[in-house]
């Protein structure tokens, strides 16, 4: 009461003057304010980006994840009732049969030897025969016609002693599918046959078998570039220790690999394709954007895991909201592309995607994470529900991640490699072999042939 009647006392002029002040004194406590906010958020902990939350594999994450990436199934873990188990299947044609039978009864001591038998029991072993080497000499006998003729028949192979074509099948099956480096596949080859094979020789091995396949590894990248759909990823290499990029164009049915020192559009333009046809699924890098195509398909599995960093360190409800619309239109398609659906519903479930799309493309957003998000989508909206209009277009781009990770098992294995032109025939060689294992072929018997020179009697299969 005593400020009050204070007030009451001053002129109307000195009234000014106190509220200005006033006023004055708030402007400047909301500025500190809102700068000790500011010092607050930078002192906060940021939420680290991780392989849950972003592009960032696990490999390279500082601290290991402890957060799983598999859903919840609310499900117990384990079989389940009804689950039938699986087991090897018995050979229907043997190659040896041992009869467990008794000579003598066990009981009396009788011989049992004019005693017919049934059989009760059976059990099958699987195993492998003594691994030696076989060695084949060729002899070249010269024959003299009484007419004067000498006849002297070139001998099937050339050298002193060489390589035959399964052993060279071998070495390029296990350098290429499995990384081995040239001093271990010499190593293998002395402790398993009992001699060892030089490092020369098993670079000669796969200079030839990349030569007697290059027609067969044209077919399959003219295979890819005739699929409905495709995906295509990259991923860094170790070549001469400098860092040159791996690319992978696949189909179901075939798989082209490619590097490079470069990164860019210049690759897909030099070495793919700028006249695809079908759907190109990706993970929204600039050279795979660029790439012409019918159509696009952004990666769901890479929108889902940016969306959740914006849950994680903004609590963003639009992004939560975006993840579920992404996984609810993957039970869609599989819903619409049924057997037996009716056309006009999934046009009407297409449509509703896409406007609900666009009502989650069009919120007023307020946090910046979300908003960058929201603002990369709207630029590639067109390639976000691609899949659906399809009955076999994937909405992810896993299929590619899972084939570039041949490089990465190389860099673990192997350390990379060690000059381009080794690199480069490593990746036309893994071309060769992803798609065998795709077509279901016999990897080493038909690396076999190619390396007898029957490349042109592998049939690939196109659809």
């Amino acid at each position: 009461m005593e400020e009050a009647a204070q007030y009451n006392q001053c002129t109307k002029e000195e009234l000014i003057q106190i509220i200005v002040a006033q006023n004055q004194t708030i402007r400047d406590l909301k500025q500190m304010v809102g700068d000790l906010k500011k010092e607050v958020e930078a002192l906060k902990p940021r939420v680290p980006k991780d392989s849950t939350n972003s592009s960032i594999p696990s490999s390279k994450e500082l601290i290991p994840r402890t957060r799983s990436q598999r859903e919840k199934s609310g499900q117990k873990p384990g079989g389940k009732p009804g689950h039938v188990g699986s087991h090897r299947e018995r050979n229907p044609h043997p190659d040896c049969i041992v009869k467990v039978q008794a000579s003598h009864c066990a009981d009396c001591g009788a011989s049992l030897s004019e005693i017919e038998g049934i059989f009760g029991q059976i059990a099958q072993e699987v195993d492998i025969p003594v691994i030696t080497a076989l060695t084949t000499e060729y002899q070249q006998v010269i024959k003299v016609c009484p007419c004067g003729h000498c006849n002297c028949p070139p001998l099937p192979i050339q050298g002193y002693a060489t390589i035959g074509p399964r052993m060279g099948a071998l070495i390029t099956y296990l350098n290429v599918e499995h990384a081995l480096p040239y001093e271990r596949l010499s190593q293998i080859t002395h402790d398993l046959l009992g001699f060892a094979i030089s490092e020369g020789t098993v670079a000669n091995k796969l200079a030839r078998m990349h030569l007697s396949a290059k027609g067969l590894i044209e077919r399959i990248k003219q295979l890819v570039m005739d699929a409905p759909w495709i995906g295509s990823d990259e991923t860094g290499t170790s070549v001469a220790g400098k860092t040159f990029w791996e690319w992978v164009w696949q189909s179901p049915l075939a798989s082209y690999f490619v590097i490079d020192k470069r990164r860019g559009y210049g690759v897909v333009k030099e070495h793919f394709t700028e006249r695809y046809q079908g759907v190109i699924c990706h993970d929204c890098w600039c050279a795979q954007n660029k790439t012409p195509a019918g159509a696009h398909q952004l990666c769901h599995a890479h929108l889902l895991r940016n969306l959740q960093y914006a849950v994680d360190a903004e609590r963003s409800v639009w992004a939560y909201r975006m993840q579920q619309f992404l996984r609810k239109s993957q039970r869609a398609r599989e819903k619409i592309w049924q057997e037996g659906a009716c056309p006009k519903l999934r046009e009407a479930v297409i449509r509703h995607y896409q406007e609900a799309l666009d009502g989650l493309l069009g919120l007023a957003l307020t946090h910046k994470e979300e908003r960058r998000l929201q603002k990369r989508l709207i630029k590639h909206k067109d390639w976000i529900l691609t899949f659906l209009a399809y009955p076999d277009v994937p909405p992810d781009n896993n299929s590619s991640e899972r084939a570039i990770k041949a490089a990465k098992l190389k860099d673990k294995v192997s350390g990379g490699f060690r000059c381009p032109q080794g690199a480069s025939r490593f990746a036309q060689l893994l071309s060769l072999t992803q798609t065998l294992r795709k077509q279901h072929l016999p990897i080493l018997a038909t690396l076999t042939a190619i390396f007898q020179g029957h490349e042109g009697a592998v049939s690939l299969q196109a659809v």
